[in-house]
């Protein structure tokens, strides 16, 4: 519901020329346009800072995008020496099996990225990178825990210019 009063809100900002504004609910965003100092507008977003999960902020220039965030990469539990998100996955009932704690989607309307970020928390990080290699409109951060690896760290990399940290 936030996703779509967003893109309603939008569509009427677009109707009326109002064509620089930033507007955000709950974990929905939407950007379009530039500020007041003639620059891309900003957005705060968390970051895994080493592979434990220490919490840093970073800044990411939206461009006439909208973005979604699922999950919180600090609230997981332990199974098996894998962090994994409170996550039911809706075809079985049962939590899901992947370790992805955290995905914010960049999209076209507040709407898709809504349903993305909440489908790529049930499919998987796995699942998230084959639908960012395939899809030109989507883009998207993932935060996920990998066994034997810890906390890892994917942005699409047409993305990783319009971030304030570097990914490797």
């Amino acid at each position: 519901a936030q996703g779509l009063a967003l893109d309603q809100v939008s569509a009427y900002f677009e109707q009326k020329g109002i064509s620089n504004y930033f507007l955000q609910l709950g974990r929905y965003t939407m950007a379009k346009g530039i500020n007041e100092r003639q620059e891309l507008w900003k957005s705060k977003l968390s970051y895994p800072g080493d592979s434990l999960g220490l919490r840093k902020e970073g800044i990411l220039a939206l461009q006439d995008k909208a973005i979604a965030s699922a999950g919180d990469f600090n609230t997981f539990y332990i199974q098996d020496s894998v962090k994994k998100a409170f996550q039911l996955d809706p075809r079985t009932g049962y939590p899901v099996n992947h370790g992805l704690l955290a995905v914010s989607v960049l999209a076209t309307s507040t709407r898709k990225a809504g349903v993305l970020s909440e489908t790529m928390m049930v499919q998987g990080w796995q699942e998230a990178v084959a639908l960012d290699s395939a899809n030109a409109e989507v883009e998207m951060i993932l935060i996920y825990n990998e066994k034997g690896k810890g906390i890892q760290l994917y942005v699409s990399p047409e993305l990783r210019k319009f971030l304030s940290f570097p990914v490797q």
